[in-house]
């Protein structure tokens, strides 16, 4: 499989550290970093993870959860429930007392000649754009996703800040180990393109504006740079935001290559 990556990430307006992580290549990248790569092999594995601000030791939760998912694929290839649970797990053991009770998000994305697996936990998202179409792939985690059909029911409003809350993470303590994981299989197609997440990208641009980003703009670096410098010029956006991206050029021995 041959493919192209890009991805940028930010601190963005408020904070001078950036809690946000993303792994690409084997590599885990954190602070104010843009990158763009080629990848050829059998497989590639992207993630995004945003550690959770409010708590203690938000920067080393997402770098930590996203060095044990590229250590534990890497003995199986399989990106599924069971290994994020294990992600877990390992996350509770590295605390120690200081960090204990440390959160992050997790958005991650496994792809191969066959199809792509998803997982998402919390509220960092996974697209599939494909023929000029953006879908999300992932459920959010969140007060406001958790509530949405009974609101409906019953009319309440779920509108305002107040509802976007995580509902679930990957916490540091073995105690809390029922948390959600949104799990799925898809078959891959030469040109799809993949887009992974924080929610700092998506609490100032809507689905219809990454879609038209993504359409329009041929090179992946360029397109992370446009996403993440739309998201910072909104003034009310006090969030890190980190976007990744992956676009399959070529499948098994060159076929469905693209021009």
């Amino acid at each position: 499989m041959q493919c192209d990556l890009a991805a940028r990430s930010t601190p963005g307006n408020r904070y001078h550290r950036n809690h946000d992580a993303f792994l690409m290549n084997g590599i885990v990248h954190q602070g104010s970093v843009a990158l763009s790569a080629a990848h050829a092999g059998s497989g590639a594995l992207v993630a995004v993870a945003d550690g959770v601000a409010a708590g203690y030791c938000a920067s080393l939760a997402s770098r930590t959860v996203l060095s044990s998912l590229d250590r534990l694929y890497r003995m199986d290839r399989v990106l599924d429930r069971h290994l994020v649970r294990r992600i877990q797990s390992e996350l509770a053991d590295a605390a120690g007392r200081r960090c204990h009770g440390m959160a992050t998000t997790l958005a991650a994305l496994s792809v191969d000649d066959q199809c792509a697996n998803v997982v998402g936990v919390g509220d960092s998202r996974v697209y599939l754009f494909r023929d000029g179409l953006l879908r999300q792939m992932t459920q959010d985690h969140t007060l406001r996703a958790a509530l949405e059909d009974e609101a409906h029911d019953v009319g309440e409003d779920l509108t305002g800040s107040a509802w976007d809350g995580l509902d679930s993470c990957l916490i540091a303590d073995q105690q809390e180990d029922q948390f959600a994981i949104c799990h799925a299989r898809y078959p891959v197609q030469g040109g799809d393109i993949w887009l992974l997440c924080s929610d700092g990208l998506t609490a100032s641009l809507d689905d219809a504006a990454l879609g038209g980003v993504l359409g329009s703009m041929v090179d992946l670096a360029a397109a992370c740079d446009r996403l993440v410098h739309a998201a910072v010029a909104d003034a009310m956006n006090d969030d890190n935001i980190t976007v990744a991206l992956l676009r399959v050029r070529a499948l098994g021995d060159g076929v469905q290559e693209l021009s």
